[in-house]
């Protein structure tokens, strides 16, 4: 799975697909494998079906089944792409939206002690890493949103991390993130310290138009320890 999301991350950034496509597509893979066994050499055409359907919800010019196909090499025919299609849809029961931690990200920044586009790029990025390991699917979408805010304020040492407008806004606590934000911090110092690895997120994140943010040296940021709830 986690090889299958890196790929994904290529091909959303080839076609250049809106956020909210991405992790759409991710949640439909995940939805679709727990409910079905898929071998293997077919794991690729479940990846690339879910960001077709994916694409028909939140793009308003999606790519064509013929592109999906180019991007596997002709691995599979428009007529397999077309047939997993139906089977996805028939498992979800054509239940396809539902709220990702993208969507939530987007309610929060605004709210956040971030202060320019390229701090809240930090989150975004910070966010995005969480698609790649699976363990993260057991945290609410709108828990993850708030962990990765939590995190990208405490990587550019932004005090205080949570803001009394966040808590009021979503509910939460900071002790609430805590272990989810350490989590996240994790994924986060292992994708600075294991290059070559799984990397679609990193490249992608270190382009001048994602404001180079996979670049930064958070490493010491992250061993600081989150301070209490201050009033923003």
């Amino acid at each position: 799975r986690a090889i299958l999301v890196d790929w994904l991350v290529d091909v959303h950034r080839k076609y250049r697909l809106r956020p909210e496509t991405l992790y759409l597509a991710v949640l439909i893979i995940d939805r679709f494998l727990s409910s079905r066994s898929v071998a293997k050499q077919f794991l690729q055409l479940v990846g690339v079906t879910a960001m077709l359907v994916a694409s028909k919800f939140e793009e308003p010019n999606p790519p064509s089944i013929a592109d999906f196909v180019y991007v596997t090499d002709s691995a599979y025919s428009r007529e397999e792409v077309m047939q997993m299609e139906v089977s996805i849809l028939n498992a979800l029961m054509f239940k396809i939206c539902s709220p990702t931690a993208v969507d939530f990200l987007h309610r929060l920044l605004p709210l956040a002690n971030l202060q320019s586009e390229a701090q809240r790029e930090l989150a975004r990025y910070i966010l995005e890493l969480t698609l790649v390991d699976y363990s993260m699917i057991r945290h609410a979408p709108s828990i993850l949103a708030a962990a990765a805010v939590h995190v990208a304020a405490q990587a550019l040492r932004r005090r205080p991390c949570w803001t009394a407008k966040l808590a009021e806004h979503t509910d939460l606590s900071e002790d609430e993130l805590l272990e989810p934000a350490r989590e996240i911090r994790g994924l986060l110092e292992r994708s600075t310290s294991e290059g070559g690895k799984l990397s679609a997120i990193q490249t992608k994140y270190s382009l001048p138009r994602h404001y180079e943010v996979a670049k930064l040296n958070v490493a010491v940021a992250m061993a600081a320890r989150p301070r209490a709830l201050r009033p923003a």
